[in-house]
């Protein structure tokens, strides 16, 4: 399923490759042969990016630990551990490359910092920030963008989420909101507590650099992205080529069978516990959980040509769905759209996990191996053909 439109002489060879999609995750043979993966990796929550030297960083969540790699996928080295010092990390995540030269590091946002470390793994310096900052990501001229969040509502089932975006300059306490929005983040009240899921039924805030290293701001319920200058300037509107898929009692039916379905199969709880969770989540209403469209898109990734890369959202839900991923200009021009084919592998598509990286020398990507006898994790290389 690929859409085209006609493009200047002087396109790039990423483009080439989406507009003559699918993209299936075939693994370069050669790329990290001697790197034992499986004993590096054991759990999904890994954060990438590449630097401008092609060296591959990843942050191991649950390992508490940043791995730098070389463009083959050699491992070079490791830094960090638990802690809350000066180079410590709990929990890090959501790499970005800030001027070219420095790593910036998401930690357990409890703990209201953001950690700088230079491109050999070196600790400069933690930035400290009022309230909890989320999905950090590198702009220019020192400057970053995060999301905060502040809540209201009277209960866990009737809550809203205000999202704020915010510029901050690492050298100083400089900071600008550039956008803020309300999203429902109902749940569903179950015994003496509540459940809420983590896919974001009813939208959320994305952000992302540019190519130029410009702020890209998406509300997932609205079909556009808004850029702005890291001093806080808004530059320009696109918008998506989506269609959005409203919210039905079937959409809402098959969402409510699912997430039980999961539950019941992956739950720790007592065979009574379940059952009486069970009766309590079949009789329970789930329509406020919803917006009156489902969100756009899933995810927002940029290649290292500054393409945006949009996965967009379906109805479909479980481990068969088809991946369809839209692809946009760094001017805002829609390209094409086109398939990610799995094949042997699992990929997650979660924004809580940045596990892939799309570049002028392959796709990389943390992904599961299908047919492994145990639990398998390792990084492949997609070249593009």
């Amino acid at each position: 399923m690929i859409q085209k439109t006609d493009l200047p002489f002087d396109q790039t060879a990423l483009l080439d490759a989406y507009k003559s999609g699918p993209i299936y995750l075939e693994q370069s043979r050669d790329f990290g042969k001697n790197t034992d993966w499986n004993a590096l990796f054991y759990h999904l929550f890994c954060d990438m990016a590449v630097a401008p030297d092609g060296s591959i960083f990843i942050a191991s969540s649950r390992q508490h630990k940043v791995y730098k790699f070389d463009p083959n996928g050699n491992l070079i080295k490791s830094f960090g551990q638990e802690g809350q010092g000066p180079g410590d990390f709990n929990m890090p995540g959501n790499l970005s490359i800030l001027d070219g030269k420095i790593l910036v590091i998401g930690d357990n946002p409890r703990w209201h910092r953001i950690s700088l470390f230079d491109l050999e793994g070196n600790f400069k310096s933690v930035l400290k920030t009022q309230r909890p900052p989320f999905w950090p990501v590198a702009l220019r001229d020192g400057k970053i963008a995060y999301i905060v969040y502040t809540y209201r509502g009277d209960s866990q089932t009737d809550r809203e989420k205000i999202s704020s975006v915010i510029i901050r300059d690492i050298n100083s306490d400089e900071k600008i909101k550039i956008a803020e929005c309300t999203f429902n983040m109902a749940s569903l009240l179950v015994g003496q507590g509540s459940i809420s899921f983590g896919d974001a039924t009813s939208g959320e805030f994305f952000i992302n650099s540019s190519k130029e290293k410009n702020l890209i701001v998406g509300n997932s319920l609205l079909p556009y992205f808004d850029v702005f200058s890291p001093d806080g300037t808004k530059i320009s509107t696109f918008p998506l080529n989506i269609e959005p898929i409203p919210v039905t009692k079937r959409v809402i039916s098959d969402y409510k069978k699912y997430q039980i379905d999961q539950m019941n199969t992956h739950s720790s709880l007592s065979q009574t516990q379940i059952q009486e969770m069970m009766k309590q989540l079949k009789k329970a209403s789930w329509d406020h959980m919803f917006s009156e469209n489902l969100p756009l898109y899933r995810e927002v990734l940029m290649d290292t040509e500054g393409n945006l890369i949009v996965f967009r959202r379906t109805d479909c839900l479980g481990e068969e769905c088809q991946i369809y991923v839209q692809v946009y200009s760094p001017d805002g021009e829609f390209i094409c759209e086109t398939e990610l084919v799995e094949g042997p592998f699992e990929l997650s598509i979660d924004p809580r996990i940045k596990n892939m990286c799309f570049t002028s020398h392959g796709l990389f990507a943390m992904v599961g191996v299908k047919d492994a006898p145990e639990f398998e994790l390792r990084v492949i290389k997609v070249t593009f053909k």
